[in-house]
């Protein structure tokens, strides 16, 4: 990067732009570049930094303890890990050494190093690569950051690692989102061999939106698969595999705010559950075991009946308040008719779900007349009988 392009950061450096920032990372970034009307600093830049400030503050908040931090533009703080995920990496994995590939603005690499003894940072764009390592060194990381193809370096260097981290990029030359593993940059599946021959362990991060059991054909030796979500949304899948095959491979579903654990592997999986008419109460498993595919698994672990082989919805007479997902009290269950649910639901409110059913969300709010909101829940689904049924509840979880 040109003398230009880092001196262009330099007044970041100046203790009063520091305090200014810190003092104003509350405010809106529009009004805070009103306010001022006469300086030299590049304001879009300016803004930029406020506005990194502020989705950093929630998204890695233990660096928002370190002043003269420097922020890329959001759409590549967006696409960086959050401090709850990127921890979560660094509790599965430990090493004297290890390599990110694909670094970005290094908050995974920053995490990676509390398990290891020994990091490098990889980062192909030359604006990035200068952040990382500068915020790195705020932080006293002791990462060594390099402006360079991951890949390329790992042809060139003769040096062997405990782990491999990627992390590649969902999108394309056009910045829309790619969903398959061979479309990912740079391909990970052309360099396989490589990355197999330099690391005794390669964790490779991907988009929630991927095949689980498509990847599991493409990737050798895969030993766990973690998908990982915050608040009942799926935030991403590890894939975590070395030099060596394993008999089976352990999935595991984690929900970091709200401390769920769930693993299993696809044998068990291969046991079907039992399936039950509606009893007393419903469950809904939470995001990430829905996403692993754990749908007989979870019906046997807690003895709970499928509402059918396709509605991933189980049903209980006992309360099973350690499930992991939603909870809700079965109050009624009635055909699609207006009619019948009126008469339950006088508010005309409810919060609406399908699973397994022929029509969608809004067509269900037309035929019904049930706006959004309220305490009531409304499944529509089918059951094990091959009919369709709405279930009114409440939720308890």
């Amino acid at each position: 990067m040109s003398d230009f392009e880092t001196n262009k950061y330099s007044f970041l450096e100046d203790p009063q732009w520091q305090s200014f920032l810190k003092k104003n990372q509350g405010r809106s970034v529009g009004d805070i570049l009103f306010s001022l009307k006469n300086t030299a600093i590049d304001r879009k830049l300016l803004g930029q930094q406020i506005e990194g400030l502020q989705i950093i503050n929630k998204k890695v908040p233990s660096w928002t303890k370190t002043t003269g931090l420097v922020f890329p533009p959001k759409i590549n703080l967006e696409q960086s890990s959050s401090e709850l995920t990127a921890k979560y990496k660094a509790n599965i994995v430990k090493g004297k050494s290890f390599i990110d590939l694909t670094g970005g603005i290094g908050v995974d690499s920053f995490f990676l190093a509390k398990s290891f003894s020994f990091g490098i940072h990889c980062e192909i764009s030359k604006e990035l690569q200068y952040i990382a390592k500068r915020n790195l060194n705020q932080l006293q990381s002791p990462i060594k950051s390099y402006h360079t193809d991951g890949f390329k370096f790992l042809r060139n260097t003769k040096d062997t690692f405990d782990l491999i981290y990627l992390d590649p990029s969902r999108r394309d030359s056009n910045n829309n989102k790619v969903i398959k593993l061979e479309d990912y940059k740079p391909n990970i599946l052309d360099n396989l061999n490589l990355i197999l021959s330099k690391g005794k362990r390669i964790l490779l991060k991907t988009s929630p939106l991927l095949e689980i059991k498509t990847s599991v054909t493409k990737l050798p030796y895969l030993n766990e698969i973690h998908i990982v979500g915050v608040n009942n949304e799926c935030k991403e899948l590890l894939f975590l595999f070395g030099q060596k095959s394993t008999q089976k491979i352990d999935l595991h579903c984690v929900d970091l705010s709200k401390d769920n654990y769930f693993s299993f592997d696809y044998q068990e999986e291969a046991q079907k559950s039992e399936q039950s008419l509606p009893l007393s109460y419903l469950y809904e498993p939470n995001a990430c075991i829905l996403k692993a595919g754990a749908f007989n698994t979870i019906g046997n672990r807690f003895n709970i009946k499928k509402l059918h082989t396709n509605t991933h919805l189980y049903t209980s007479n006992a309360l099973l308040n350690h499930f992991p997902g939603r909870i809700f009290k079965i109050s009624n269950v009635l055909q699609l008719d207006k009619k019948q649910i009126s008469n339950v639901i006088r508010s005309q409110k409810a919060n609406i779900t399908k699973r397994n059913f022929p029509i969608s969300v809004n067509e269900i709010r037309k035929k019904t007349g049930i706006q959004e909101g309220g305490n009531d829940y409304l499944f529509a689904t089918t059951l094990m009988n091959g009919e369709l049924r709405v279930l009114i509840c409440e939720k308890l979880k």
